[in-house]
């Protein structure tokens, strides 16, 4: 199974939508899960100051199969932080904690097992100065909404 994230977006009000999806990698084989549990964080010094998020889709609480294509799910967040720690100039370093049962059956009885993941991004604030991010980074163009980083 792979679970990542497909897409940010901005949001109404100062917030952001993010698109996460479950993909079946072995379709021949039945796979079902729980709707992803989905945290979100903002690194502020070095601390993770966890902030408000919700569903965009009310899929929460379900289980589903999981098949070859990828079954997207919705969240809404606004990051209302002060002092976010810039490791990319411009941008604030956000954590994703996901966690999610899954099962090879619909009612699972000695397979189910619990799988997390913790996805992280650069993220672009609303009211970002395009201009200096261009100077501190070389970007060609406008600079990207967010920046997917590999897991660390």
């Amino acid at each position: 199974m792979r679970a990542d994230v497909e897409d940010l977006t901005y949001g109404p009000d100062r917030s952001y939508l993010l698109t996460l999806y479950v993909q079946n990698l072995e379709p021949e084989t039945s796979l079902f899960v729980m709707t992803p549990e989905l945290r979100a964080f903002v690194q502020v010094g070095l601390q993770w100051q966890e902030i408000p998020l919700r569903s965009e889709d009310n899929q929460e609480g379900q289980v589903m199969r999981v098949t070859a294509n990828k079954h997207r799910f919705r969240f809404q967040f606004t990051p209302d932080v002060q002092g976010f720690e810039e490791i990319f100039p411009g941008y604030m370093h956000v954590r994703f904690t996901n966690a999610m049962l899954v099962s090879r059956s619909a009612t699972p009885k000695n397979d189910l097992i619990e799988r997390l993941d913790d996805y992280y991004v650069y993220l672009k604030p609303h009211d970002a100065d395009d201009a200096a991010i261009l100077l501190k980074t070389k970007f060609v163009g406008k600079p990207p909404l967010w920046i997917p980083m590999p897991p660390h």
